[in-house]
């Protein structure tokens, strides 16, 4: 029976694809190298690739239990430093497994590697094959685990090829190798290390003396080469400790070392060339590139290169001169050695275009009742917003080119072949202004708009309040059967300039939406209803604390059998004013202080005559067989009411008080859901 405990292969420490596989398992990480972290992965791979690409004349002899043949390991759990025990393990040839994770490490210590410790019992062949794996001549490791620090200021390069600065203390890359390098038995605990080191602490392999033209100092634990030792004017992996940021590959001399203790001859070293790279910066003022680039950098020729080129406020970048002339940023490039760029900015363009936007789609001369659109755009041409189609919110995000353009294809969300459309926007660099234009495969829709003003608490729009509006339905139609009667909103318009209409069309349609002030004071609509079977679009004016201006009603047919079943199209002539609540005992309109309250109240055909008190309580006078009901809201200007009509039927109607006008409107709708208008008007 032969015994070997458990290795302890040193540490590093902070001041600073060939015959045989190297398989990391990771069953014990808890988040070092999974999650947000599994990219690390890869690094690790690269560092242990260092070695398997060299190393390819080198086989491991498997190790596989039977019968009596029988043995037990022990290794460090990466994760915690307790001990895993495992019974007659088979090891597959060529196959070195490292067990990795990370902990807290005591002190400096930025990694640790730990071999297996065994024991086996059996035939003398199943015992001589351990032998053979830790000779003074040969050797062979069985595994091993390798714990980083979890805590350490680590930079985890993403192509370890390259050669740059960096801000963190410590290269992954080159611990790994280092940690690595212990496994494979650079330390002093391995026979056929210690075989070859002298008395004097020199390591006097014959590879190692040919390489470095003489005996190579090794470190006081002789289990790493004498500290800041250099070899080609580089410092070393298995220096004992990492260089304080600083990138080292394994050296020529220490693949030497490893051919000392039994490795196969490495081959000799990839044919990956260094080149100068000079990067630079028309004007440092204006602008910078990547710091991994930034200067006279080392890069490896033939490797692909992402270049991005950031302008500072006020500017934008412009293009790339020099050895490349382009445009793109970032920029993608392949090494070559003296390669020289210079990266430029200019004076941003878009400074008139910085802001926010919104208008509606239009179709030649008429609004085109499919939606609105809402942009942000910043001082580097950037954009993002939104357009609303047919009810369908779409996401935009773009950036214009140096002249103003920008085109792209979107997804709209709409069935084939309405799917995907074309749109095409342009900043007016002198104005700031904004235009474009939205294509499908059966329709073309052109916008365009100006930003929209800033307003705050300090700085409030002047239109802030509330308001009431009517729209009365245009008489002749432009189609037959349109709604008679007179939709309604109230409206607020908050300090940053924001209105919000909330009311009903004279046929019951719902309305409730937002739309921002635009900066000659307008409201710009183009809002689809009854989930994009209708829409309501225009220009709202503010005049002389008024609102006035024309909106097109449109609405499909066959939305339910209703008397303009076939649809139709009108004009709303628009018209409202501010509404200011009327004092504790005056009357909604002030014209009619002057008649005791009288009112002339007209529901479709029927005439009625009321009474309103200074406390806006309303009595019909005489009483008629109408029967009405009329209940006013001097906070807001609404009224609702019902009457008998000529049918003896109940109806309900509602409408607002337009205080400049001094008048209400409003509709009802009678069984067969024609609607007709209300009006109430004080008697002269």
């Amino acid at each position: 029976m032969i015994k070997r405990t458990l290795l302890i292969l040193t540490a590093c420490s902070i001041t600073a694809h060939g015959a045989f596989t190297i398989q990391f398992d990771y069953s014990y990480d808890t988040g070092f190298f999974s999650g947000p972290n599994v990219g690390r992965r890869a690094l690790l791979t690269a560092a242990a690739n260092v070695f398997t690409s060299r190393l390819t004349t080198t086989t491991l002899l498997p190790v596989t239990p039977s019968g009596s043949d029988l043995w037990d390991v022990a290794f460090s759990n990466p994760a915690t430093g307790a001990t895993v025990n495992l019974s007659n393990p088979t090891i597959a040839a060529n196959i070195l497994t490292i067990y990795v994770g990370a902990r807290d490490l005591p002190g400096i210590t930025a990694g640790e590697a730990q071999g297996i410790g065994y024991s086996a019992s059996g035939s003398a062949a199943w015992l001589s094959l351990f032998d053979s794996k830790d000779s003074v001549t040969h050797y062979e490791p069985l595994g091993g685990s390798i714990t980083f620090d979890s805590t350490n200021d680590w930079y985890f390069d993403p192509d370890p090829r390259t050669v740059e600065p960096f801000s963190q203390s410590s290269d992954f890359f080159s611990c790994a190798q280092h940690e690595i390098a212990h496994l494979l038995g650079f330390n002093a605990s391995v026979n056929a290390f210690a075989a070859h080191t002298s008395a004097a602490g020199l390591f006097i392999g014959s590879h190692a003396l040919s390489v470095y033209g003489g005996p190579v100092p090794l470190s006081d634990d002789d289990s790493h080469l004498e500290a800041d030792l250099q070899f080609e004017a580089s410092f070393l992996t298995m220096d004992p400790a990492l260089h304080y940021q600083t990138r080292t590959r394994f050296s020529n001399l220490e693949f030497a070392i490893l051919q000392d203790i039994g490795y196969g001859t490495p081959l000799l070293p990839s044919t990956e060339e260094f080149g100068t790279l000079s990067v630079a910066t028309g004007d440092s003022s204006r602008g910078t590139v990547a710091v991994a680039y930034r200067g006279s950098t080392t890069q490896v020729v033939g490797s692909k290169l992402l270049i991005q080129a950031t302008p500072k406020p006020g500017y934008v970048f412009s293009s790339w001169t020099g050895d490349v002339a382009s445009t793109a940023n970032p920029l993608s490039v392949v090494m070559r050695d003296g390669l020289t760029i210079q990266a430029n900015f200019i004076v941003s363009p878009f400074l008139n275009g910085v802001g926010s936007f919104y208008g509606v789609f239009t179709n030649g001369m008429n609004w085109q009742p499919n939606g609105t659109w809402r942009l942000s755009a910043n001082e580097f041409g950037a954009f993002s917003g939104s357009l609303l189609l047919n009810g369908r919110k779409i996401a935009l995000k773009g950036k214009f080119d140096l002249h103003g353009y920008y085109s792209a294809t979107v997804k709209t969300g709409l069935p084939a072949p309405q799917n995907t459309a074309q749109i095409s926007l342009r900043e007016d660099l002198q104005t700031g202004a904004l235009s474009g234009s939205l294509t499908t495969n059966n329709a073309s829709l052109t916008f365009g708009g100006r930003k929209l003003p800033v307003y705050n608490k300090l700085t409030p729009t002047p239109l802030t309040g509330a308001y009431t509006i009517a729209f009365p339905a245009e008489v002749p139609a432009l189609f037959p059967l349109p709604p008679q009667g007179s939709g309604y909103a109230l409206m607020s318009v908050d300090l940053q300039g924001a209105a919000r209409i909330a009311g009903k069309l004279a046929d019951g349609t719902p309305l409730l939406f937002t739309v921002p002030l635009n900066d000659e004071n307008q409201l710009t609509l183009s809002e689809p209803l009854l989930a994009g079977k209708a829409s309501l679009s225009g220009t709202l004016a503010f005049p002389d604390a008024e609102v006035e201006g024309d909106l097109l009603w449109s609405r499909a047919g066959s939305i339910k059998n209703v008397p303009w079943n076939s649809g139709f199209i009108t004009r709303l002539t628009t018209v409202g004013s501010r509404w200011i609540k009327p004092a504790t005992g005056a009357r909604v309109l002030s014209a009619l202080e002057a008649n005791a309250g009288g009112m002339d109240v007209t529901l479709g055909l029927i005439r009625a005559t009321a009474i309103v008190s200074e406390r806006n309580r309303v009595q019909e006078t005489p009483v008629s067989q109408s029967t009405l009901s009329l209940l006013i809201t001097p906070k807001t200007g609404l009224f609702t009411g019902s009457f008998r009509d000529n049918a003896g039927a109940r109806r309900k109607f509602a409408g607002v008080f337009l205080q400049k006008q001094k008048r209400a409107n409003g509709f009802y709708l009678d069984s067969s859901t024609l609607s007709f208008p209300v009006a109430l008007t004080p008697i002269p």
